[in-house]
């Protein structure tokens, strides 16, 4: 493969594009990204995250680019380019402001490849696709606890952010991991020697989550986003996902077009019109609770919100409830050493660090509301919460 243009990144200096991803690049629906911030609303809590999944996602390709040189025996060229479009196209399908909306980006994404760009990727298509869902071999390099997308977000976030995270060894990771095969599925592991490498990511990641991406006021302003878009939707204000994609208008979903949405809402009346003026002026619901629940509790712990809340007479369009998309370690077992011919997890290398976070699943359940709301609905739902804990 011969690249036919080069582009600067900040975090990775200069990046080769070959022909297709070029093409792809080109296509309205990467051109979208640009207009799709990393991090949602969190730039209303740390001004400086404005930076864009257009950009991530070309950091992602690069990535996924290296660990499928050094993690396989033998790497091929066609093999090599669907990785390298598998990771451009990774986040393709997210809403406007990332996971702050509800909905399943990997599948939209799916759609949305089919729809927008069968055409420019031709015979890689139905691999891409096959890579995206977790049915290739090369999957691992997309999807998995320590993968392209996460070692380039996590370094990507933390230099926008000013975050002081440096002890990230990039490079190390990168050259110690190796596609391997258990059982009847491709895993990633990683050779004897990287163990405090991969530990160093693994806690990182936690350490971002517990500082930005589950930031309490960030999580008030996702919460409240979501609600808003909800109602939109309700109320017929704002077509669906799948619908905007099957219109042909998907190109135009971006941050703008519901900023400029919630800029017309705001001159309403309503809870609708109150909520469009909170989210555009920053103001950031109080938070009145937070509870952490097994992931099993979540879905039913807003209809009990609700139902307290009008019991004592709340308005339950101000219980705004955040539910966590999230979790920063998955599953730690599958972190894999290679010992010689065996594979070990990294929980059982001696002095691990990841040990203590075996059980440890940062994912708090959040409630907010409006200032003068906020002493009674503490007040109401605290014996509700009380019996949802485990």
């Amino acid at each position: 493969m011969r690249p036919v243009k080069e582009i600067f990144d900040e975090i990775h200096g200069f990046i080769d594009l070959y022909q297709t991803e070029v093409e792809v690049l080109e296509n309205c629906a990467l051109t979208r990204l640009r207009h799709v911030l990393q991090l949602g609303p969190a730039y209303n809590v740390y001004p400086s995250a404005t930076h864009t999944r257009y950009a991530h996602s070309l950091g992602t390709m690069l990535l996924a680019d290296k660990l499928y040189s050094g993690a396989v025996s033998e790497p091929e060229q066609e093999e090599r380019r669907v990785i390298r479009l598998a990771g451009l196209l990774h986040d393709v399908g997210h809403l406007p402001f990332s996971h702050a909306l509800p909905g399943d980006h990997e599948a939209l994404g799916i759609k949305i490849i089919k729809q927008y760009l069968a055409d420019d990727l031709a015979s890689y298509l139905e691999t891409i696709i096959d890579v995206l869902k977790g049915r290739h071999e090369l999957s691992p390099i997309i999807s998995g606890e320590v993968d392209a997308d996460r070692l380039d977000y996590l370094i990507r976030d933390a230099h926008h952010l000013g975050l002081p995270y440096k002890g990230v060894d990039l490079e190390r990771v990168i050259r110690h991991a190796r596609l391997v095969k258990l059982g009847s599925r491709w895993v990633m592991a990683f050779s004897e020697g990287s163990e405090v490498a991969v530990e160093a990511l693994i806690i990182t990641r936690l350490e971002l989550f517990r500082r930005v991406y589950y930031h309490k006021h960030v999580t008030a302003l996702e919460a409240l986003l979501a609600k808003i878009y909800n109602n939109m939707i309700e109320e017929n204000l704002l077509e669906p996902p799948s619908e905007i994609i099957a219109s042909g208008e998907w190109c135009f979903f971006d941050d703008c077009f519901l900023l400029e949405k919630i800029k017309g809402l705001s001159r309403r009346g309503g809870w609708l019109g109150e909520a469009s003026r909170m989210f555009l002026h920053g103001e950031i619901p109080v938070l009145v609770a937070e509870v952490h629940l097994p992931s099993s509790s979540h879905q039913d712990v807003t209809g009990e919100l609700l139902e307290a809340s009008a019991e004592c007479g709340i308005p339950q369009e101000w219980v705004i409830v955040h539910i966590p998309k999230l979790i920063p370690v998955k599953d730690p077992d599958s972190l894999l050493i290679i010992r010689g011919d065996r594979l070990e997890s990294i929980m059982n290398v001696n002095g691990s660090l990841l040990k203590a976070l075996k059980d440890f699943a940062y994912s708090p359940v959040r409630v907010y509301t409006r200032r003068e709301h906020a002493k009674r609905l503490r007040e109401c739902i605290q014996p509700r919460l009380a019996r949802l804990k485990p």
